[in-house]
């Protein structure tokens, strides 16, 4: 069954829709916004201490380069839980929806699926940033002068 359904989304274009599904919901999600942008800032700032790791001729830089790793990578794990934090606000607004209905109303679907909709595009969005952080942060950790060829240059 779930390989169908992955055959079937793949297949048949569902994979565009289902990011094209996210994407719109992403552009009306304020903190999914802020999650993208923290990351993509989050990003850059990686690939630029990665750059004056090999190009830098800055000592100090270099020198302080694991306090500027571990930096990025205190604000790298706030992405998931930012993702985390907006899933549990959309779905206590999905539940407030479902509350609010069934003071003797029957709940409408597609307002319910709405409301539900930005619970998994926050999570989505801080999955998708964390990923590409970590892996650019344990390159930095690669690249980072060890304590053993500190004490041989001093």
């Amino acid at each position: 069954m779930c390989v169908e359904v992955s055959f079937h989304l793949f297949t048949t274009g569902g994979g565009y829709s289902v990011f094209r599904a996210y994407w719109e919901t992403v552009l009306q999600s304020p903190l999914d916004q802020i999650i993208l942008v923290i990351g993509v800032l989050l990003l850059c700032a990686h690939g630029w201490g990665l750059y004056w790791r090999f190009h830098g001729t800055y000592r100090l830089y270099v020198q302080g380069l694991e306090r500027y790793r571990t930096f990025l990578l205190l604000l790298t794990e706030i992405l998931p839980v930012l993702g985390l934090l907006g899933t549990v606000l959309s779905l206590m607004n999905t539940f407030r929806t479902f509350q609010m209905a069934s003071a003797g109303e029957s709940a409408d679907l597609s307002t319910m699926i709405q409301a539900f909709a930005p619970a998994m595009s926050t999570t989505i969005s801080g999955l998708l940033m964390i990923a590409p952080n970590l892996v650019l942060n344990s390159f930095l950790w690669l690249a980072a002068p060890t304590s053993k060829a500190r004490d041989m240059s001093q």
